[in-house]
C-alpha cells in the first residue's frame, strides 16, 4: 500500500462546529494519507484556526480562496491541487472509520472511482440509520443514462478517485449542481464505478449541510429551465463524456422535454418524449402520462 500516494481533498466553509471530530478521525486512519489538501471558501469562524492546530499531526496543505466560489468549485480546486494517485474526498462534518482509506485503496483496482456505504448520524452524533444507501434508497448500480439524468448513487465523501480520470474530470462544468454527479458520469466511462457495501464513515445530517439538504436548483429559478441548461451543458461536454450517437440523441430529447416544460406544462411532443424516455424522465411524470396525453390530443 505504501507504493500508492494517497491524497485527501477536503473543502471547508464555516465548519468549526464539527471539523475537529473529522480531523481527529483522519489522524486515526490505519493507512495514512500522504497529503491532506484543504481549501477554505473564505470562512468567517474558527475553521482555519482549527485546521492550523492539526498541522503538527497531519500532512495538511491549506489554501484559502480569495473569494467565495461555492462547494462544487471549492471541491474542484481541492482535487486539482492533489498530487496523489488516489484522491479521497472529505467533508468537514463527518467522521471516518479508522479503516476507511485502507478498505477503499484495497478494493478500487482499476476502477475510475469506488464509493462505500455509511452510517447516518444526527447533529449530536446519534445514529439515525445504519445504512446511508438504504436510508436514501440509493441503487448500488446505475447505467450511464441514469448518471446523465442526475440519478446519482455516489456520495462524494464516501468515494476514492483514481487519478487517471482527472484529465476528463477537471474542470467541473458550471452547470453541475453537485460535484459527485459529474464524478459518476466521468468514472462510468473511464474504468467504471465500484460500490463497496461497508459502512466506512458516519455521514452527519444537520441543518447546515451544504449537500445533504441542497436542492438541484435554486429556489428563485424555473426548475425546468434549470434542467434544460444542465442538459445543454452535458451535450457541450460530449467529448469528455465520450457520448456515442445514441446518448447524444437521448440528451437532445430530454433537453427538449424540459425546454417545452418550462414554456407549457402539457404538450403532445412532451407526451411522446415522456413515453419514449419515461424510465429516465419519470417516474413522477409517468404517473400523469395517460391523463396528460388525453388532454394534449383533445386540445389538438
Amino acid at each position: 500500500m505504501k507504493q500508492h500516494l494517497i491524497s485527501v481533498a477536503m473543502a471547508v466553509y464555516n465548519g468549526e462546529k464539527f471539523l475537529r471530530q473529522q480531523l481527529e478521525s483522519l489522524c486515526s486512519q490505519t493507512v495514512a494519507a500522504d497529503e491532506i489538501v484543504i481549501t477554505d471558501d473564505c470562512s468567517s469562524d474558527r475553521t482555519v484556526a482549527i485546521i492550523l492546530e492539526f498541522k503538527k499531526r497531519l500532512p495538511i496543505c491549506l489554501e484559502i480562496n480569495r473569494y467565495r466560489v461555492g462547494f462544487v468549485k471549492n471541491f474542484e480546486r481541492a482535487i486539482s491541487l492533489c498530487k496523489g494517485q488516489f484522491i479521497a474526498l472529505c467533508d468537514q462534518d463527518d467522521i471516518w472509520n479508522p479503516v476507511k482509506i485502507e478498505r477503499l485503496i484495497t478494493k478500487i483496482g482499476e476502477c475510475g472511482v469506488i464509493h462505500s456505504d455509511a452510517q447516518v448520524i444526527c447533529e449530536r452524533g446519534s445514529i439515525i440509520a445504519e445504512s446511508w444507501t438504504s436510508y436514501f434508497r440509493k441503487k448500488k448500480e446505475h447505467n450511464f443514462k441514469e448518471y446523465l439524468c442526475g440519478r446519482n448513487n455516489i456520495t462524494g465523501c464516501t468515494s476514492l478517485i483514481n487519478r487517471k480520470i482527472l484529465d476528463s474530470l477537471l474542470p467541473i462544468p458550471d452547470e453541475m449542481p453537485f460535484h459527485d454527479w459529474w464524478i459518476g458520469m466521468i468514472a462510468a466511462k473511464n474504468g467504471g464505478v465500484k460500490y463497496l457495501h461497508e459502512q466506512l464513515m458516519q455521514y452527519r445530517l444537520h441543518q447546515s449541510n451544504a449537500i445533504g439538504n441542497k436542492k438541484m436548483y435554486p429556489e428563485s429559478c424555473n426548475p425546468y429551465l434549470y434542467r434544460y441548461h444542465y442538459f445543454c451543458a452535458l451535450i457541450r461536454e460530449r467529448q469528455r463524456l465520450q457520448l456515442d450517437r445514441g446518448e447524444i440523441f437521448f440528451l437532445e430529447d430530454v433537453k427538449r422535454f424540459y425546454y417545452n416544460k418550462s414554456r407549457k406544462p402539457i404538450s403532445l411532443e412532451n407526451m411522446l418524449l415522456l413515453a419514449r424516455h419515461h424510465k429516465y424522465i419519470g417516474p413522477q411524470n409517468t404517473l400523469l402520462l395517460p391523463l396528460a396525453l388525453l388532454r394534449a390530443i383533445t386540445r389538438k
